[in-house]
């Protein structure tokens, strides 16, 4: 299909023709349900002397919805700040609270996988809050992030249904990797995690947020699976930045290619033998990324 415009209209009618396609995939996706396939059109442009050729080219892109959500109540601004941004960038979406009262309202609004509670709070304490929540769903995980550091408080938390405990002051290494593990078991009682997939002895295992390639066992982000499964979806492939960003940090972030392009250097150096000469995600210079089979 080709769409034609004069050279003046050639700039707003890629943007608005692009946001239609995006919105038009949105559309697809918001009915599906676990990860769908779901046919997206993306526009390339060709400027000719005096018209603009704008042709649409098809491919699948998996759509994930399975994309996990963390509830983190915590009354400190800048704690409570700074890890929904160490959160948001492994790629979990995130429901800040302010207090206890306000987490209680925002798990049975928000139905998140997965919550952080604080102790101290005003309003309903952190254990409270815990108390609350369990009386709604036995299942759903629960990390107390605290300053009270007493065998008494851990064994308080534990006893009325935390499934771990993180005292302050923490690093960010000990939260994403007490998260990340509180995330695979959410996602093996999830019905509709992806199936594992190979990439070119790469064997990527969504369920335990895990690669292994031989006996080396590489620790991957939600964010991280997104990416390298569109890109093996789409294998052979040349993805733009935007459509890679979209799948990876979604449509309330701005595309970035910097954001982009740092994100895919460090994922490199975890799951590429050779970093400097990666095979599995390829640079398409002035394009994006591109997976192909035949060349790793």
């Amino acid at each position: 299909m080709l769409l034609s415009v004069s050279e003046p209209d050639t700039l707003p009618a890629v943007e608005v023709l692009n946001a239609q396609v995006a919105k038009s995939a949105d559309a697809l996706a918001s009915g599906a349900s676990g990860v769908t396939p779901v046919e997206v059109q993306v526009l390339s442009c060709a400027l000719h002397p005096n018209v603009a050729v704008l042709s649409l080219r098809r491919f699948f892109v998996p759509w994930d919805r399975s994309t996990m959500k963390v509830l983190v109540a915590e009354d400190d601004r800048y704690t409570r700040e700074g890890l929904v941004e160490v959160l948001e960038a492994e790629g979990y979406r995130v429901v800040p609270a302010v207090d206890g009262t306000d987490a209680i309202r925002l798990f049975r609004e928000q139905s998140p996988d997965f919550v952080c509670l604080d102790i101290m709070m005003p309003g309903h304490s952190g254990y409270e809050a815990c108390r609350a929540i369990r009386a709604i769903s036995a299942d759903v995980p629960i990390i107390f992030i605290s300053a009270k550091a007493e065998e008494f408080d851990r064994l308080v938390g534990f006893e009325i249904g935390a499934d771990d405990f993180i005292v302050k002051p923490f690093s960010v290494r000990e939260v994403v990797a007490r998260v990340q593990a509180v995330a695979r078991r959410c996602c093996a009682r999830q019905p509709n995690v992806p199936a594992e997939f190979n990439m070119s002895g790469l064997r990527v295992i969504p369920a335990e947020l895990r690669a292994r390639r031989g006996e080396d066992v590489i620790e991957l982000s939600p964010r991280d699976v997104r990416i390298l499964q569109l890109l093996f979806e789409n294998a052979g492939r040349a993805l733009d930045r935007t459509v890679i960003f979209r799948h990876g940090w979604g449509e309330d972030y701005f595309p970035n290619s910097r954001t982009l392009d740092q994100h895919i250097s460090q994922l490199r150096k975890r799951i590429e033998p050779d970093p400097g000469n990666p095979t599995l995600i390829k640079t398409v210079h002035g394009v994006g990324y591109r997976y192909d089979p035949a060349a790793a």
